[in-house]
């Protein structure tokens, strides 16, 4: 019987002597499900990167989509929506041609950086943190305000839902960030 009391009592007195510092972080359940969404987001971002970065150019596009609408023929719902978008890309060649590429890029750095800080993150690594909410969202911040009028000379349907996603994007950028903020306080300086 004394031995199992020996042991009991060396247990605690080794457990009291533990300094906050020494108490290892473990990872909570909601920072192991953002890690694994902003890996699943990370993976279509790459892919979007790269289609906007080495992909075809916006001209090449617009052709591909007058080609489809006059397959369809003009008594086509779907036809008039992609008009609308056909003219509202006519109408900003000149500034899509510009900023495609150089935003693709943009978008392919702020993935890496993403993934890099969800990774310092998942090993509970604080400052995973900044070069997270860097990646998320400078990209928006300032490619935003360069296809503004782009996005804002959107009309119809289809303007409806380019501004809807523009906007809920951002929106759920800010949430994410904000969701991985809460989690600092459980990981490692």
């Amino acid at each position: 019987m004394r031995p199992f009391f020996c042991a009991i009592f060396a247990e605690i007195t080794t457990m009291e002597n533990f300094t906050d510092t020494q108490v290892e972080k473990r990872r909570t359940t909601l920072l192991t499900v953002l890690c694994i969404l902003t890996w699943i987001g990370s993976a279509f971002g790459l892919l979007g990167g790269f289609s906007n970065t080495f992909g075809k150019g916006p001209r090449e596009q617009l052709n591909q989509m007058q080609e489809q609408m006059d397959k369809m023929g003009s008594d086509n719902p779907a036809a008039s929506m992609m008009e609308g978008i056909a003219n509202n890309m006519a109408a900003n060649m000149e500034t899509l041609e510009k900023w495609t590429r150089p935003l693709g890029i943009l978008a392919l750095i702020g993935v890496v950086l993403c993934l890099i800080g969800s990774i310092m993150m998942w090993k509970l690594q604080k400052r995973g943190f900044f070069i997270y909410a860097v990646g998320e969202l400078l990209p928006g911040i300032i490619s935003l305000p360069l296809m503004w009028n782009f996005i804002m000379g959107m009309t119809g349907m289809m303007g409806t839902i380019t501004k809807a996603m523009t906007v809920g994007g951002f929106v759920i950028a800010l949430i994410m960030v904000f969701l991985y903020y809460r989690q600092t306080k459980y990981m490692n300086d």
